[in-house]
């Protein structure tokens, strides 16, 4: 079957299939794709509002599943689109390779995702080694690899 859209090109697809979703204690997802990435995804940002503040409770937030391995939904319907899933998560091994314990963790997160991501959400035409490496000096100092 040809496809002609933003996950397919012809019979080839361009972002994997989603088949595990595991919380973790710092409101992240650990996501592990049919191609052997793990990825995380923070959910932080999306813990606002009525419908999505019902998050912030860990009861709640660890109620994650998977849906038709594509996406993931908590019990009170909430759910992110598999494309954030996706291109807004770290790929785990890229994260260890680059970072270890950082002087300040959320300081460090957080201008990570401004180097990477402009404000509508949308990627930044920057290579991510050299984003890491200002993280890693910035952060880091002599402890990051």
């Amino acid at each position: 079957m040809q496809f002609e859209n933003k996950f397919f090109i012809g019979e080839k697809m361009l972002r994997p299939k989603l088949i595990d979703v595991m919380p973790t204690d710092d409101y992240k997802l650990l996501l592990a794709y049919s191609n052997g990435e793990d990825r995380l995804f923070d959910v932080k940002p999306y813990i606002k509002g009525e419908w999505y503040g019902e998050l912030a409770n860990k009861a709640v937030f660890n109620t994650v599943r998977l849906v038709d391995g594509w996406t993931i939904e908590w019990q009170g319907g909430q759910d992110i689109s598999p494309d954030d899933l996706y291109e807004l998560s770290v790929n785990v091994d890229l994260a260890q390779q680059h970072l270890i314990i950082p002087k300040d963790k959320e300081e460090a997160i957080k201008f990570l995702h401004e180097q990477l991501l402009s404000k509508d959400g949308n990627w930044k035409s920057r290579p991510v080694d050299e984003v890491f490496e200002e993280v890693r000096k910035k952060y880091f100092g002599d402890n990051g690899v």
